[in-house]
């Protein structure tokens, strides 16, 4: 097992009070294995993805366990985690632009980045052979003319390369974990698809993890091995992705997956969930979903459900209590 959390409870100091945005989550992701967080924005899935490589800011405190390689996350030294990230975790931002530094071109950093896992796996390349590895790297993530763009500075870039030289730098940088934060948003379907292709032979090839952060459910049902469904902070549901995307159990899974076009723009309207997320500062009593759910009963309202395995599925909803 590579990745073990336990009870982690995750909240935010604000000037209009304290709310919190992960209740009681446990997760365990083995070596080689792909896990998507699914779910509507403000669900919790970056701030998750935050805590585990130390970059929850200032405002954020997190409680419970967090085990990356046997070392616990939550425990460690700002210098234990700054040699932390980008060799046992990396994360992949929104705003790919948060991970360069754009007063240096965009080849220096990367070979930076190669330089560092050289020295992890006691490699010794040359100047050159390092060169001839980051270009081969740009070329994989289908950037054109890689020389220009490594003498390029990261403002010089389309969000979309920037994006690319991002997922190239996780290539280089092979870590046990890697954490997508929605890696494809500003790509075209036929990158998405390489870049997605990509990851998922570097995950065969290396055994790294991948956690890939997004709101397309069909991405996720690509990639992934296991899909978590985040809502209001709770993990609403959790299973195999072939599993809960054939048959969804909770009323809220059923809802995204419903929601998803499957025919014709003239076939009729397209499926949304009623009604919007509720904010962390309001949340309703009982179930969080309540207010939109269908199915919602009197028991719903009145007091929230635990998580509980049912159909090798684990589910927080009281119709399977």
């Amino acid at each position: 097992m590579l990745l073990s959390i336990r009870n982690l409870d995750v909240s935010y100091n604000t000037v209009a009070g304290t709310y919190k945005v992960i209740d009681s989550l446990n997760l365990d992701i083995d070596k080689g294995e792909l896990i998507a967080l699914v779910g509507e924005s403000a669900s919790g899935k970056s701030t998750l993805g935050q805590v585990i490589s130390r970059m929850l800011p200032p405002v954020g405190k997190a409680r419970g366990q967090v085990l990356l390689d046997g070392m616990d996350v939550l425990k460690m030294s700002e210098k234990e985690a700054t040699n932390f990230r980008g060799t046992s975790v990396f994360m992949i931002f929104q705003n790919p632009l948060n991970s360069l530094n754009p007063v240096k071109r965009v080849g220096d950093q990367l070979l930076e980045a190669l330089n560092v896992r050289n020295e992890r796996s006691h490699r010794n390349l040359s100047d050159e052979e390092s060169r001839r590895e980051v270009l081969e790297a740009l070329t994989s993530v289908r950037l054109p003319d890689p020389e220009k763009i490594m003498s390029r500075y990261p403002h010089e870039l389309s969000g979309g390369q920037v994006q690319r030289v991002v997922i190239c730098m996780a290539l280089l940088l092979q870590p046990k974990l890697l954490i997508a934060d929605e890696p494809t948003t500003a790509l075209d379907v036929t990158v998405q698809a390489q870049v997605v292709t990509l990851l998922k032979d570097l995950s065969k090839k290396t055994e790294m993890s991948i956690i890939f952060i997004t709101h397309d459910v069909a991405l996720a049902y690509v990639l992934s091995d296991k899909m978590l469904v985040f809502y209001a902070g709770r993990v609403m549901e959790k299973g195999e992705t072939l599993d809960l995307v054939k048959k969804p159990m909770h009323p809220y899974t059923a809802g995204l997956l419903a929601s998803i076009p499957t025919g014709p723009k003239n076939k009729g309207r397209l499926y949304s969930i009623p009604g919007s997320p509720p904010s962390y500062l309001s949340l309703p009593k009982g179930c969080k979903f309540t207010p939109r759910c269908k199915f919602a009963f009197e028991k719903c309202s009145g007091s929230e459900p635990k998580s509980v395995m049912a159909s090798n599925r684990e589910l927080r909803c009281w119709l399977y209590e």
